[in-house]
């Protein structure tokens, strides 16, 4: 009897808890989504950019695996995206922080800003790693 009580109880506190995180579920399965969702993740960046004044020079994605002919065993995979925008200093900043802290798991593998003398703007260079489910 005791045995079966601390495992209701348990059972109790379990769903209690997933009550508590239900409500979460959502942000969590944007973060990680389960296709790579390449097309939605240019247009986010490419709102992203609208919103903070930058001008995407170039977008690059490369191939994206497919989950079910994937050799590997590992539960999330990943793919490359690189791109170039131009912009003020504090434009290509706000651009890069708020790619780092939407609500799609981006990390970002490389950062640079150079100066393109020809049209004397300035240049941020960024190469990524975008993950979703397998």
């Amino acid at each position: 009897y005791k045995q079966l009580t601390t495992k209701m109880n348990a059972l109790s506190n379990l769903q209690q808890q997933y009550t508590t995180l239900s409500n979460d579920l959502p942000f969590i399965y944007a973060a990680i989504p389960k296709n790579a969702e390449a097309a939605l993740l240019v247009g986010q960046i490419q709102s992203i950019a609208e919103q903070t004044d930058v001008s995407i020079r170039t977008l690059r994605i490369t191939e994206v695996p497919l989950a079910h002919g994937s050799p590997t065993d590992a539960t999330a995979l990943s793919f490359v995206l690189s791109l170039e925008a131009e912009g003020d200093y504090d434009e290509l900043i706000q651009f890069a922080s708020i790619l780092t802290t939407f609500n799609r798991i981006v990390t970002i593998e490389s950062i640079a800003i150079t100066k393109n003398k020809a049209r004397d703007t300035l240049v941020l260079h960024i190469q990524s790693r975008a993950y979703f489910k397998k």
